[in-house]
């Protein structure tokens, strides 16, 4: 009980580590702030821009990067965050998922989580009793919220993974992600119109990569 109530305490304190007089700003989850470039974040989490792990190339250049805050082999349960997923819009910051440990989070009910939360984000304007409620937590993946603040601009979801038993936290640009969300049905709906054309073309490629290999083979051969 003692080990429930400390950890509560300590995502509490983390969330709380921007400045009180911004603890409703709905933009931001700790040090990060969406709207930053790919580049920006990059240096924040001391890694490269190469490191992120292109999603999407077209209509919309989609990508994705994840930082692990602690490394897992030293997680001890003074860092409640077992990674963060940063999602880009063409090479703009516009979602944050917060992935906590499960350990870290053993006992906790969803409303140790929201008390946690809500000095960070304010009170939370829908929870688990409102009806129809969803959180897309990655492209297309949808899981019922526990909670939700909401803005306008900018919203912050808390969920939790029934399968992995994990709590999710989403902060994100709710027009931008709209944007996103339509530029993967649109990828797909290409694909599949492409579909054809490309199976053709990776059919004359590889009839043409076997001639190659046919010529050379005809040069060297000796039965």
């Amino acid at each position: 009980m003692k080990l429930t109530r400390n950890v509560v305490i300590c995502i509490a304190v983390t969330l709380l580590c921007v400045p009180l007089m911004r603890a409703q700003d709905l933009s931001k989850y700790r040090q990060f702030s969406l709207g930053t470039s790919l580049v920006g974040i990059s240096k924040q989490v001391d890694q490269r821009p190469g490191d992120a792990t292109l999603v999407q190339q077209s209509p919309a250049t989609l990508q994705q990067m994840e930082w692990w805050p602690v490394p897992l082999n030293l997680l001890n349960g003074s860092e409640p965050v077992q990674k963060v997923i940063f999602s880009f819009y063409n090479h703009t910051l516009y979602k944050i998922e917060a992935v906590y440990d499960n350990e870290a989070t053993a006992g906790l009910t969803a409303a140790d989580m929201i008390g946690a939360i809500s000095p960070s984000y304010g009170t939370a304007t829908k929870t688990a009793a409102d009806a129809g409620s969803h959180a897309v937590t990655s492209y297309g993946n949808v899981a019922p919220p526990l909670a939700q603040w909401e803005n306008g601009q900018n919203s912050v979801t808390l969920s939790r993974d029934s399968f992995l038993d994990t709590f999710h936290l989403i902060v994100l640009t709710t027009q931008v992600n709209a944007q996103a969300e339509a530029s993967v049905i649109e990828a797909a709906k290409q694909e599949r119109a492409d579909a054809p054309q490309t199976e053709i073309a990776r059919g004359k490629k590889a009839a043409d990569d076997l001639e190659i290999e046919r010529q050379e083979n005809l040069k060297t051969f000796r039965p």
